[in-house]
């Protein structure tokens, strides 16, 4: 698997994928800054739109040198087709949670330089946590990255992630809903509602949300839909 991921890196040296992961949350936190939205901005940003969309980049442009040799070099390869697969979702992960650290230095550094509303503890804790809850879309972005053109596939991670998160997160069933969880546990450790509105009345009720269970849920749809996945490019490699 070390060499599977090894080789991942190797590809992504000469691509835009460095790019992506640096210049989206730096690019976020900058913004947010200027428009003097400060850490709540940044985090409001992040969780509802950039991340998802950091992700998709990212899962892109990690598949854009294989689908361009129409993936001859893996099909030639003595290794599984299926660990093939599980090796590119571990490199994708890394390059997200590369991003995401990348935005908890910026919304620290926003607050050491403009207005603090976000302490570190509480930084590290809500980055962390947006980080494992958003996991189990790596393998759907994926997927719809190689079914689909890039562009497609781009679009409809965001466009799900975005229209399902933001019209579950307050549901009875956010629970189950891994697009509801991110938005709904960032009221809670936040305080600011997706709209970016601060969270007055209904505080308490927020707070009192199963953060442990909820990541551990979305954490467990992300096993599922990674081997689920990995079977589908298994079986369409073979039929090729």
């Amino acid at each position: 698997m070390s060499n599977i991921i090894r080789a991942e890196f190797l590809k992504g040296k000469r691509s835009s994928i460095s790019t992506i992961v640096i210049a989206m949350p730096l690019t976020n936190c900058l913004i947010s800054f200027i428009l003097m939205g400060w850490q709540n901005g940044a985090f409001n940003w992040w969780y509802s739109m950039l991340s998802p969309a950091t992700l998709a980049l990212i899962c892109s442009a990690a598949l854009s040198k294989d689908k361009n040799q129409d993936y001859k070099p893996t099909r030639l390869s003595t290794v599984s087709q299926a660990k093939m697969w599980a090796g590119k979702l571990v490199y994708v992960a890394l390059l997200f949670l590369t991003s995401n650290l990348l935005f908890s230095f910026g919304v620290h550094i926003i607050g050491l330089i403009g207005q603090e509303n976000v302490t570190l503890k509480i930084n590290i804790y809500a980055t962390t946590v947006l980080f494992l809850s958003t996991l189990f879309l790596l393998p759907v972005a994926l997927y719809l990255c190689d079914r689909f053109n890039a562009a497609m596939g781009v679009t409809i991670t965001i466009a799900l992630s975005m229209v399902l998160g933001l019209i579950t997160w307050n549901k009875a069933f956010w629970r189950v809903c891994p697009f509801a969880v991110p938005n709904r546990l960032m009221c809670g450790i936040l305080g600011i509602y997706p709209n970016g509105l601060p969270i007055t009345g209904e505080a308490e009720l927020f707070s009192s949300d199963p953060v442990i269970s909820a990541v551990l849920t979305n954490l467990a749809y992300f096993i599922v839909l990674s081997v689920i996945t990995s079977l589908w490019f298994s079986k369409k490699e073979v039929c090729k």
